[in-house]
């Protein structure tokens, strides 16, 4: 799709954002994670009728884990209803399928430390994430939830580069932090 054009159509997609979440409910959320290091790939419906399935959600704990590490945590339901909130205006815009390409998400202390990450990084308390979205520009997934206020309580992050990439916490509600680096 043009950029212009997937500019445009996100933007029209997403007037009304506090929409997305009652739609979701209504039809279950899902995600289509991808993890490069460890070369697992999952597409699971996490939440039917606003109920969590226990089985899927141990499945995304499992690929959003410290690979380095090999250790799972849990992982704040709220970052992954956020996801599925991209997941929503990303196909309502177009996308199909999208797919979160995970680079980091829950981190041990050890691997926090040894990529430089955040003293209280929400890495560690599983309440962040490190992707990017093939074949959807980052810089204008950024710009697009900065304009929209997509949530309250979360921090994003964008790093330009190849690939670039975007950082998304679920943070306390009301407490939202934007940065670029």
């Amino acid at each position: 799709m043009e950029r212009r054009l997937f500019i445009k159509t996100l933007a029209a997609s997403l007037l009304l954002p506090s929409a997305l979440p009652a739609q979701a409910k209504q039809t279950g959320r899902w995600l289509n994670l991808k993890r490069p290091q460890s070369s697992e790939v999952l597409s699971v419906v996490y939440k039917r009728n606003g109920v969590l399935d226990e089985r899927a959600y141990r499945q995304i704990c499992h690929v959003m884990r410290d690979v380095k590490a090999d250790q799972a945590s849990v992982i704040d339901v709220r970052l992954l209803d956020i996801m599925d909130g991209i997941r929503v205006a990303l196909t309502q815009a177009g996308v199909l399928n999208p797919t979160f390409l995970v680079h980091s998400a829950f981190r041990t202390w050890q691997t926090n430390r040894e990529v430089g990450g955040a003293l209280r990084s929400y890495h560690m308390k599983g309440q962040a994430v490190d992707f990017h979205i093939p074949g959807v520009p980052t810089d204008v997934l950024f710009s697009w939830m900065k304009q929209v206020k997509f949530h309250e309580g979360v921090g994003m992050g964008f790093y330009g580069g190849t690939p670039n990439w975007m950082h998304l916490d679920s943070r306390d509600i009301g407490r939202t932090v934007i940065w670029e680096g």
